[in-house]
């Protein structure tokens, strides 16, 4: 029990520093801003009627993915199996390439808000107070769950912002609607944010100072794109190749070493797909957790 306290101390205790913290009201606000901007997008698209397609049957879903626009759609990341129920449910053209977009920049997101969590503290040595009277590992975690509170609070105003968006212009947002892809996306978002929260966690760690730890997390981010890039490359090039009798290559296999490959997975309507999402967003949210309360075990305060 005293161990859960010390966590819901930390987190409570964490959750008012980073409300008042400027750098993070600013980052917030960003984030609100541009989410309103995106969402004044797509109600002008939906009111103009530029990207109405369905709702569409399973086979005229699979049809439209067929055309030209199917490879640029499926390069979002989603699974054929999620674009086509999206648009049997009547989703907008532009829907899955929006919040493919959400999820791009929200690992960023979880750096900015809570990089020097950690790290920023360590060359005031004012940690060394702090864990005379709690575990390292309660202070891990209270700080990480006072982020990834913040940010899945952002979260809900990004989904709430497209849904409304998407009623504002026209486009007929039902009960239906709402039970499907807005708790989809907030699902998705919540997940992915604890994920991407936890890599955070671990940069913060292990640097020693808050702008190395912001560096150290980008470089982790960019690292973790690349990886997926070439995985993807090379799933593309190997499935040419194998219409030719030729092997696919190793490298495409890359694309399982990060998380933002198993984060789509998780609005699929195909429960296999689903829980290779859930395994896969999870299991890295917990190896970085594990590795973060590991190296910060280690570190001389």
């Amino acid at each position: 029990m005293g161990f859960m306290r010390d966590i819901v101390t930390i987190w409570r205790a964490e959750l008012g520093r980073l409300s008042k913290n400027g750098r993070i009201i600013a980052a917030s606000l960003l984030w609100v801003f541009a989410v309103a901007i995106l969402s004044r997008v797509l109600h002008r698209l939906v009111e103009g009627g530029e990207v109405a397609v369905g709702p569409l049957s399973d086979e005229q879903a699979q049809q439209f993915l067929s055309s030209s626009i199917g490879a640029l759609l499926e390069a979002t990341g989603f699974s054929r199996a999620t674009i086509v129920s999206m648009f049997v449910h009547g989703a907008p053209l532009n829907f899955p390439f929006f919040f493919s977009a959400v999820m791009f920049f929200l690992p960023l997101l979880c750096a900015l808000i809570g990089f020097d969590q950690i790290a920023g503290e360590i060359p005031t040595r004012s940690l060394r107070f702090i864990v005379v009277r709690t575990s390292r590992a309660s202070l891990i975690l209270g700080a990480f769950l006072a982020r990834w509170t913040v940010v899945v609070g952002l979260a809900f105003i990004t989904v709430v912002g497209i849904l409304v968006s998407l009623k504002s212009g026209g486009f007929p947002v039902g009960i239906g609607f709402i039970a499907r892809w807005g708790v989809a996306m907030f699902g998705t978002a919540v997940l992915a944010s604890g994920t991407w929260s936890a890599l955070t966690a671990l940069c913060s760690t292990v640097a020693w100072t808050g702008p190395t730890a912001l560096f150290l997390n980008l470089f982790a981010l960019l690292a973790l794109r690349t990886l997926r890039s070439i995985g993807t490359s090379a799933l593309l090039n190997g499935e040419a190749a194998l219409v030719e009798g030729a092997h696919a290559s190793l490298f495409a296999y890359f694309r399982y070493l990060t998380p933002s490959q198993f984060e789509p997975y998780l609005m699929s309507p195909k429960a296999i797909e689903f829980i290779t999402g859930l395994a896969g967003t999870v299991a890295f949210g917990v190896v970085f957790m594990l590795l973060a309360n590991i190296a910060f075990a280690r570190r001389d305060l």
